[in-house]
C-alpha cells in the first residue's frame, strides 16, 4: 500500500496541472438580486444581494460550498440592499444602504441593528481584527470594541478619509484610500501612518495579505487614465512598494477591483470605469508580474472570496465556484534567473526533516516559506535581506502528513518554487 501511495505522489509531482474551471453553485437566485458581497466563517458561506425594482435585498448563507443556500433575513429591513459582509467566529455583520449596521449572533437567524456613533456615512468596507469592528468609507475608519454596540471614529493621521479598503495582519490595519495610498496602524486604529513609498498610483481600491506579502489592487481614475495602475506588493508592512504591473490579457495592465489571495495565488477582477464589465478573474504566480485569465469573462464581478480550497465570485444573482487544487499554482515555476536556484534533499523526505538549499543572484529582500498542496502555509522559514551566494536551512517536517508541499523562494524580481514530498 505504501508503494501505490508513493507512486501516486510522485505523478502528481511530475504531473502538469490542468487549467481550472468555474462551476455554478446552486443559487443563491433569491428573487433575481445581484449578488454585492461574499463573506466566510469556518464552513460557513454568506452572500449578500442589492434590490432591483420590486426585488429586496438579502443574505443567503450556505453550509456545503454553495450546493445549497438558505435565506436569512429574520430582523434585517426588506426594503435594503445588502451592500457590505464581514463575519468573526461568533458574529455576522451586514452593512445595508438605507439601514447601517445589522449584526447577527447565531449565523443570520436573526438580526439587530447597531449604528450607534456611526452617523451618516458612506461605507465602502469593512473587516473584522481579533476583537474588533472596522469600517471605511467616506467619513474615514470607524471602530467598534464591542461587536457593533458603540462606533467610534479612528483618523488621527489619517490625511485622506476617502477609505476604499481596509485588511488586517496581525496588530497591523491597513487602510486604502482614493487618491491617499496606503495607511498603517498598530494600534488599532488609534493613529495612523501613510506608507506609501514607491505606490506609483494611490488610487488603492483593494487590499490583502498573504504571508509577510501586503498588496494593493490600484485603479485608473478614467478611461484616458496613463499613470501606473494595476498591483503593487510590499514585503516589510509599506515601508516600499514594488510594482507588478504587466502581462493582463494582451498585454495590457490590469485595474483592479477585488482581490483574494490563496497562498501564492493572487486573483484580481476588473475595476469601473475602464470596462463596463469584469474582464474576468485573473491569477498571478509572481507577484503580479503576469497574469492569467482564469474565467468568468464579461461577467459583472462584484466579489471575491477565499474558503478552504475553493475561491468563490458573485457574478450576477450567481455565486461561481474555483477549485484551487486544480489550479497551475502546485506546479514548480521554472528558474527565471540562472542565479537563483532552489533545491530540497531528500526528496521523498522520509526521516523527519529536509534540506533547503537556495541562492540569490544579488543582494536582496528574500523570503522562504512552505505550503501544502491547498496553498495553506505551514512553515515561515526565512524573511529579510540576504547576501548574493548560496544559503541553507533545515525544515522539520515530523508531525506532517504524508503527502505533497511546495516551497517557495521569493525575490523583489521573481518567485521560484519546488514541490517535495513527506513519506512514512
Amino acid at each position: 500500500m505504501k508503494h501505490v501511495f508513493f507512486s501516486f505522489l510522485l505523478m502528481l509531482i511530475i504531473a502538469t496541472t490542468a487549467s481550472a474551471q468555474w462551476f455554478q453553485t446552486n443559487g443563491p437566485y433569491g428573487a433575481g438580486g445581484i449578488i454585492t458581497c461574499l463573506a466566510v466563517s469556518g464552513t460557513n458561506l454568506f452572500a449578500g444581494t442589492d434590490s432591483k425594482g420590486s426585488i429586496t435585498g438579502e443574505v443567503f448563507h450556505s453550509t456545503n460550498d454553495g450546493g445549497t443556500w438558505t435565506a436569512i433575513t429574520n430582523g434585517l429591513r426588506s426594503d435594503d440592499k445588502v451592500l457590505l459582509l464581514a463575519a468573526s467566529s461568533t458574529h455576522l455583520f451586514a452593512l445595508t444602504e438605507k439601514f447601517g449596521v445589522s449584526v447577527s449572533t447565531d449565523n443570520g437567524g436573526t438580526w439587530v441593528i447597531m449604528n450607534n456613533g456611526l452617523g451618516s456615512i458612506d461605507v465602502s468596507t469593512l473587516t473584522v481584527s481579533g476583537a474588533n469592528v472596522f469600517l471605511g468609507g467616506r467619513g474615514g475608519v470607524f471602530r467598534s470594541t464591542n461587536n457593533g454596540g458603540l462606533w467610534k471614529a479612528m483618523n488621527n493621521g489619517l490625511t485622506n478619509t476617502n477609505v476604499r479598503t481596509l485588511t488586517a495582519s496581525g496588530t497591523n490595519l491597513f487602510a486604502g484610500t482614493s487618491g491617499g495610498g496606503v495607511f498603517l496602524s498598530t494600534n488599532n486604529g488609534n493613529s495612523w501612518t501613510e506608507v506609501n513609498n514607491g505606490l506609483t498610483n494611490k488610487n488603492v481600491q483593494a487590499l490583502a495579505v498573504s504571508g509577510t506579502n501586503l498588496f494593493a489592487g490600484t485603479a485608473a481614475v478614467s478611461v484616458s487614465d496613463t499613470s501606473s495602475y494595476g498591483l503593487f506588493y510590499s514585503t516589510n508592512n509599506g515601508d516600499s512598494w514594488i510594482a507588478g504591473n504587466s502581462g493582463v490579457g494582451a498585454g495590457t495592465r490590469i485595474s483592479i477591483s477585488n482581490l483574494a489571495v490563496s497562498g501564492t495565488n493572487i486573483f484580481a477582477t476588473e475595476k469601473y470605469p475602464i470596462y463596463l464589465y469584469s474582464r474576468g478573474v485573473f491569477l498571478s504566480t509572481n507577484n503580479g508580474l503576469s497574469w492569467t485569465e482564469t474565467g468568468l469573462s464579461n461577467s459583472n464581478v462584484r466579489s471575491l472570496v477565499v474558503s478552504g480550497t475553493n475561491l468563490f465570485a458573485g457574478v450576477g444573482s450567481i455565486v461561481y465556484r474555483l477549485d484551487l487544487t486544480e489550479i497551475s499554482s502546485v506546479s514548480d515555476t521554472p528558474n527565471k534567473n540562472p542565479e537563483t536556484e532552489l533545491m530540497v534533499s531528500p526528496n521523498p523526505g522520509s526521516g523527519g526533516t529536509v534540506e533547503l538549499t537556495y541562492s540569490v543572484g544579488e543582494h536582496t529582500q528574500t523570503e522562504l516559506f512552505v505550503t501544502d498542496i491547498h496553498g495553506r502555509t505551514m512553515a515561515n522559514i526565512a524573511t529579510g535581506e540576504h547576501d548574493t551566494g548560496t544559503h541553507r536551512s533545515t525544515l522539520t517536517t515530523s508531525g506532517w502528513a504524508e503527502g505533497v508541499y511546495m516551497v517557495v523562494l521569493r525575490t523583489p524580481r521573481e518567485t521560484v518554487s519546488q514541490k517535495f514530498m513527506v513519506v512514512r
